[in-house]
């Protein structure tokens, strides 16, 4: 056999190390998405900083699957000293059904030869049924929005910004909640993860508008609409509203509860040893610790009215005790357990 009939299988033998270096995987950002959920695809290849032929990548077909937006490719190097490089394509989809949806046929292809990347299974999960409101209409994902308005121009707002589908979101309404606002002028621009939308409208005459907004966020699992931000603030304003109403009766309680507790020292417990007085507080529900401010006040008082043998005047400087003590002690007291021997 002559030797220049080897040159061609010494050649293919020769590019064997060359394909072998070359290595795809098929990634997703969330194996278990919702109907309608944003998914990032990611096709990773590592190759050799310089390849003989060009490659070519290959993404798994798109059933039931939507493809929302090709993002550029990164191209990481894995280290200095190696020669590697890992290439990263990307595909932001959204699965358009439940169940599972195989994601089979990726790699790359290089002089013909395909290299094969292993396969992905989305297990895609349905919107729940309950709480879904009666606008919503498909969109799935983070949502921001505010309103700005132009009286001089007669003209409404409408930023919207997050990594669901903003076209799917119904658009502003009249005051009588029926008639649609008129669009003027609509533009969207940004990139997955955050898109961003602004949208015109014709104010209507009275200048009544109404939002009705209605998305699924995956995050928290529930559904959300544009009425939600008003329900929060109105529940603060009564809750304020309510917590002032109650403040005047916790006052004159309290007020009434420090009468008694004064009334009771200065009646009930009027004859009594101090050690005697200390227990029935203590079982009336006085902390301890004020109990020994107490007994520390009753000592001082005596030491200081001691020199004064005028009739009743150490009892009655005695039973003077400072208004922010009572105040404490009738906050843990129980007036049911005041009188019990």
């Amino acid at each position: 056999m002559k030797p220049w009939r080897l040159l061609p299988l010494l050649m293919l033998l020769a590019a064997q190390p060359a394909a072998a270096a070359i290595q795809a995987r098929l990634l997703a950002s969330n194996p278990a998405p919702y109907v309608g959920e944003a998914v990032l695809l990611t096709l990773e290849i590592r190759r050799p900083g310089q390849v003989a032929a060009p490659l070519r990548p290959l993404w798994p077909p798109l059933t039931d699957l939507l493809l929302v937006e090709e993002l550029p490719g990164q191209v990481h190097r894995l280290d200095t000293a190696s020669d590697t490089v890992i290439e990263h394509l990307r595909r932001v989809v959204r699965p358009l059904r439940a169940g599972q949806i195989p994601l089979e046929g990726a790699g790359v292809v290089q002089n013909g030869r395909r290299i094969a990347a292993r396969g992905v299974t989305l297990h895609v999960r349905a919107l729940p049924q309950k709480g879904r409101p009666q606008q919503f209409a498909g969109a799935v994902g983070r949502l921001a929005y505010a309103t700005r308005t132009d009286p001089a121009t007669g003209t409404l707002l409408l930023e919207l910004s997050g990594d669901t589908d903003l076209r799917q979101l119904p658009g502003p309404v009249a005051g009588d909640g029926i008639t649609a606002l008129p669009l003027l002028a609509s533009d969207q621009d940004g990139h997955w993860p955050t898109w961003r939308r602004t949208l015109r409208y014709h104010l209507p005459a009275n200048g009544e508008v109404r939002l009705r907004l209605a998305w699924f966020d995956p995050a928290d699992g529930r559904y959300h609409t544009s009425s939600d931000r008003r329900s929060r603030r109105s529940w603060l304003i009564w809750a304020g509203l309510a917590a002032l109403a109650a403040f005047p009766v916790w006052l004159v309680c309290r007020w009434r509860k420090v009468i008694t507790l004064d009334r009771y020292l200065r009646t009930g417990l009027a004859g009594l040893p101090y050690d005697t007085r200390l227990r029935l507080l203590c079982r009336a529900g006085v902390a301890a610790h004020l109990l020994e401010e107490l007994a520390r006040h009753w000592r001082q008082a005596d030491l200081r009215f001691a020199a004064d043998t005028s009739p009743g005047a150490g009892r009655r400087q005695r039973s003077d005790i400072p208004a922010q003590l009572l105040w404490k002690m009738a906050a843990g007291i129980d007036k049911r357990r005041l009188h019990r021997p």
